[in-house]
């Protein structure tokens, strides 16, 4: 999409294009380009490993190129946020990065490379992000999703080892609706006509053009056809684009396996990869800035939506010997509404156990093979 949007700046009088249909493009960027230079990413392709992404992205221009612009800061806000705790704790200060701040924090702070830094922003000027394609007479359409939890602002935790060591470690991500890797707010960054827009509610940013719903959607508009559409599935009401339903963080050493009603499943794979087969939620981890590869030191953090009367069977396993910490938001219309805490739990190798969702969440866990199940309430809400 931003490859055909810098064709048609650079041709507006001779482009030969009549139609071009948007799908989730990331107009103005995407946090998830952060992350992925940060921790890695399997770009939703399952098998592909994170930290092996992580590596590769830092001298990757396309992922630089799909950092979140200025303009993207000036409609949504800051998109990372960083918190330094010191060395004790008691003089922390909370800053949200203003996009300038954002660049030096990737650049400066974490090492990566400054020239595609530099490219990105030479890419992303306010006259490209906001340019009208419908000046250079091509009639444009878009399909974007809208209802998936989809990355929207990254929090990094700065603190001082025992020896005076910089640790670095992340607070649960911030879910916006999007479609999955793309906010809405940077995919309806583009100048169309109202009639145009369309809004795919279950749309998955890698599988869009090939899913229903929005395939049927994109045929209609190229062809003129009239292919019958599920209202459950296409809308051209922004106000269905709200995100509902249950965000989970899982402080480690303890994994998590998520089934929804329909036997679609999200987790871990044998090889440590992340896969996820559930409509519109979303699982990410993360670890210390050295991406450790024991899994003691990196957090789940889970959206599973509710709003079409989903149900799920969550299993957890402990992976060491310490405590845990799971903490579960009730998130009415993109706002959280509630949360339920089990703080600092003993767990061993041998855990297993239920995350039990109601309207108010529940534990169920067995400490060791042949132990009684024990029922645990919230230590807060």
């Amino acid at each position: 999409g931003l490859v055909v949007k810098k064709y048609v700046v650079e041709h507006p009088n001779n482009n030969y294009i009549k139609k071009a249909v948007f799908v989730g493009v990331p107009s103005t960027g995407a946090p998830n380009s952060v992350k992925a230079l940060l921790q890695g990413d399997n770009l939703g392709v399952p098998g592909l490993n994170d930290a092996e992404i992580k590596k590769i992205s830092e001298n990757m221009p396309a992922i630089y190129d799909l950092l979140p612009s200025q303009q993207y800061y000036d409609t949504k806000g800051s998109y990372v946020t960083v918190i330094d705790q010191g060395f004790t704790g008691l003089n922390t200060t909370v800053k949200d990065l203003t996009h300038i701040e954002t660049n030096s924090f990737l650049t400066d702070g974490h090492g990566l490379n400054a020239m595609a830094v530099t490219n990105a922003e030479s890419l992303h000027t306010a006259s490209f992000d906001n340019f009208d394609m419908r000046t250079a007479g091509i009639d444009v359409y878009a399909i974007d999703g809208c209802k998936a939890g989809t990355l929207g602002n990254i929090t990094e935790v700065r603190s001082k080892g025992l020896l005076g060591q910089p640790v670095v470690n992340y607070k649960k991500p911030q879910m916006v609706p999007g479609d999955g890797t793309v906010p809405l707010e940077s995919a309806t960054n583009l100048p169309i006509d109202a009639g145009h827009k369309f809004y795919s509610l279950t749309g998955e940013h890698g599988k869009m053009l090939s899913q229903n719903g929005s395939r049927q959607q994109i045929v209609n508009i190229i062809s003129g056809s009239t292919l019958a559409m599920d209202s459950g599935i296409i809308t051209q009401n922004i106000d269905e684009c709200k995100l509902n339903g249950k965000a989970i963080s899982v402080f480690s050493p303890v994994d998590i396996f998520v089934t929804d009603q329909n036997g679609n499943e999200m987790g871990l794979a044998s090889d440590g990869s992340i896969f996820n087969k559930i409509p519109n939620a979303d699982f990410q981890i993360w670890g210390s800035s050295s991406f450790a590869e024991a899994s003691e030191d990196k957090h789940k953090f889970l959206y599973l939506p509710t709003d079409g009367g989903q149900t799920y069977t969550i299993s957890m396993d402990g992976t060491g010997t310490g405590t845990y910490t799971i903490k579960s938001d009730d998130i009415e219309n993109n706002e959280v509404v509630k949360t339920a805490v089990f703080s600092n739990l003993p767990v061993t190798a041998d855990l297993t156990g239920t995350v039990n969702l109601g309207e108010t969440t529940t534990l169920t866990v067995q400490e060791t093979p042949g132990s009684a199940p024990q029922t645990i309430l919230p230590s807060a809400v």
